[in-house]
């Protein structure tokens, strides 16, 4: 037994000497030593974001604001004279814009940023919510405040300013470089980037790479790292409006309530999967996250990281406790709407619910649909993928070895200064998706330092972008120019 003993404490002396070394040797794969810019950015150039807020370029889910599209279209021609001077303007599906800026001496294929023009309108429910006038484009207390702020007028006019700027310093490219703004994002994107996607197709023309709207430098991320986190989407979940429906027979008296109806079938099968979630997955792109992230997280974490073979359980554990960081390594199934019944005495002999799935990369839509048929495992359940919308499955990750990804992540540096920067999952949609027949290298991400909170404005109420992140992100774009030409 002494013998015994002996040797258990031999064989966990060296395995926690070989974690202890193995997380020292633990290093991020790509340097993070780059000089911290400093670009100026005039308060006119605020003043210019501000005033394009002010023209609400809605789109509700059956049309979009034609009237204010054109003057929003109007206002960019007007505010930028030398970008449509100097740039080839195309129009797609009459408000669509794209822009090419053409290189002196290109080597490479070009550049494409993308961003959209369109808004999401007020929820009515929500309105008196809001502590401002949704698009009243006012500057207060450092904030520009009002719907698209951040969701995504700011990418749109950030990129035009940054390039008015350039032009006024004589800047000219020596790589081609084109912008791409869609009109109707909110809605799916089918009369914008669909279009303006198709119509590079047919031209034969590929990107180098691609960036649009995404992740962003959040400065409350991940539990265990102190420094902000600059996150660089490399592929979007997957997406579904899933139905169940319970069809049966007959309904009834509810004075006579058999032991099983439609409600209470449809019920059964939305806690057994509520009780039984798809298992966690640690797709590629959450896979590249944490090997930039984990060397600059602080023991213990650190410690887990560096030696996710032996803690890999206790990780996703960890994980799954944040509604934010669950979302990254799992499928998601929210049911939003229920429907059943018609009187508070009469049994239905139909009821249905929509479940809002979001798919992670590893995954499709067929499996998902063939997990929860195997969960519920009720034939009365009948489940369509296609009811409500049309289903997409994940998007490719695009790669983080090549020269785009390397640019991209040196310009967050060089603007944002002392953050860590590392590839990351979108949980929700870009126009993005639409351009995977064009590049292999798509990258989502959002020039601004903000927090959860911040985030929140997103879509919801009392949407606002501190000045400051504003000039952070004419900067970034500015600089993401100047590097690709570099490159």
């Amino acid at each position: 037994m002494k013998k015994f003993i002996v040797i258990l404490l031999v064989v966990l002396m060296t395995l926690t000497l070989f974690l202890v070394i193995k997380t020292m040797l633990y290093q991020a794969p790509e340097d993070s030593t780059y000089e911290h810019l400093h670009i100026d950015v005039a308060d006119e150039a605020v003043q210019r974001f501000a005033a394009a807020i002010r023209i609400p370029t809605i789109s509700y889910p059956d049309r979009i604001d034609t009237s204010t599209m054109e003057s929003f279209l109007k206002y960019l021609s007007n505010t930028f004279p030398l970008v449509y001077q100097h740039l080839e303007v195309d129009t797609v599906s009459g408000f669509s814009l794209i822009f090419k800026w053409k290189g002196s001496a290109p080597t490479k294929d070009p550049a494409l940023f993308l961003a959209h023009m369109d808004v999401v309108p007020i929820d009515e429910a929500s309105a008196a919510s809001w502590q401002f006038e949704p698009f009243a484009g006012t500057i207060q207390d450092g904030y520009i405040l009002g719907r698209g702020t951040m969701d995504d007028k700011g990418s749109v006019i950030s990129i035009l300013e940054s390039t008015e700027r350039l032009l006024k310093e004589g800047f000219q490219p020596r790589e081609s470089i084109y912008f791409a703004f869609g009109h109707d994002e909110e809605v799916g994107g089918n009369n914008g980037a669909v279009k303006i996607a198709h119509r590079f197709q047919e031209q034969g023309q590929e990107f180098s790479f691609i960036i649009d709207e995404g992740l962003v430098v959040i400065t409350d991320g991940l539990s265990g790292i102190q420094k902000p986190i600059g996150l660089i989407g490399l592929a979007e979940k997957g997406a579904m409006s899933m139905t169940l429906s319970v069809d049966l027979d007959k309904g009834g008296h509810a004075m006579m309530p058999p032991k099983e109806t439609a409600i209470t079938i449809l019920s059964d099968a939305l806690v057994n999967l509520k009780n039984h979630p798809p298992a966690s997955r640690f797709n590629a792109s959450v896979e590249k996250m944490f090997e930039y992230i984990g060397p600059e997280m602080k023991w213990p974490e650190k410690l887990f990281f560096a030696n996710q073979w032996l803690f890999r359980p206790l990780i996703e554990n960890s994980l799954s406790k944040s509604n934010a960081a669950n979302a990254l390594i799992k499928t998601t199934l929210a049911p939003t709407i229920i429907k059943g019944g018609i009187m508070d005495n009469v049994l239905p002999s139909h009821a249905e619910a929509t479940i809002n799935v979001r798919i992670v990369p590893g995954e499709t839509v067929a499996s998902v649909v063939d997990y929860v048929r195997d969960v519920i495992d009720d034939p009365r359940v009948k489940i369509s993928a296609e009811a409500v919308n049309q289903p997409r499955n994940p998007t490719a990750i695009s790669p983080t070895t090549n020269d785009e990804f390397k640019t991209i992540r040196k310009s967050i540096y060089q603007v944002f200064g002392d953050v860590v920067v590392a590839p990351g999952l979108v949980i929700g949609g870009t126009d993005s998706r639409h351009y995977a027949e064009v590049s292999d290298a798509i990258y989502r991400f959002m020039p601004v330092m903000v927090s959860n909170v911040d985030l929140e404005g997103i879509h919801g109420v009392n949407e606002k972008l501190s000045v400051e992140n504003y000039k952070r992100m004419v900067a970034f774009y500015e600089n993401l120019i100047k590097n690709f030409n570099r490159s």
